[in-house]
């Protein structure tokens, strides 16, 4: 008996497709720790990973970092990132500093009215998590190029929920992202 071709290509297609079809799922992670403006955001909210959503076309970008470089307002540093969950409500990181002028660690305490550090569930439109005062946690500028616009860093944080004053612990924070001034 003599197969055609045509049914051995069409079986050998169907072959590759049933077998794609069983490879390994690649779970999310933690992207990696990088300096060269890869646009990557990403941290553990009580041991649970948070990354930005992708971008979708009808609300704008989902991560986002400005940093003034001169003028009354030289080093603010204003870093944001959201996430969508299935059900359409959201999780927002809004990170507002103040005084970024060179690489190196910064202690994360509101010594500066104009420091915000704000972790909120938008979906439940709650009142913002603020920063923890009791526990000090730091951001790590690990590098501040103003030629190309590349800010890239890593930092640990614990918020209070305004609500009840249970505590939310962002751990393993980073980012590296291209921003605008």
């Amino acid at each position: 008996m003599i197969i055609p071709i045509q049914s051995i290509a069409l079986m050998s297609i169907m072959l590759m497709c049933m077998t794609s079809c069983f490879k390994d799922r690649v779970e999310p992670h933690l992207p990696p720790i990088t300096q060269t403006g890869e646009n990557t955001f990403g941290m553990l909210v009580d041991g649970e990973l948070f990354l930005p959503s992708k971008q979708p076309l009808f609300i704008g970008p989902t991560l986002t970092a400005h940093h003034q470089i001169s003028g009354e307002r030289a080093g603010n540093f204003v870093l944001f990132a959201k996430r969508f969950d299935e059900d359409g409500g959201g999780l927002l990181e809004w990170l507002i500093f103040d005084r970024i002028v060179d690489t190196g660690y910064y202690p994360l305490v509101k010594i500066h009215p104009d420091e915000v550090i704000v972790y909120q569930d938008t979906s439940s439109y709650s009142q913002p998590n603020l920063l923890d005062t009791q526990n000090i946690g730091y951001l790590h500028i690990s590098r501040l190029d103003t030629v190309n616009f590349i800010i890239s860093g890593t930092f640990e944080f614990s918020v209070l929920r305004q609500a009840d004053s249970s505590r939310i612990s962002i751990t393993e924070g980073r980012f590296d992202i291209k921003h605008i001034r």
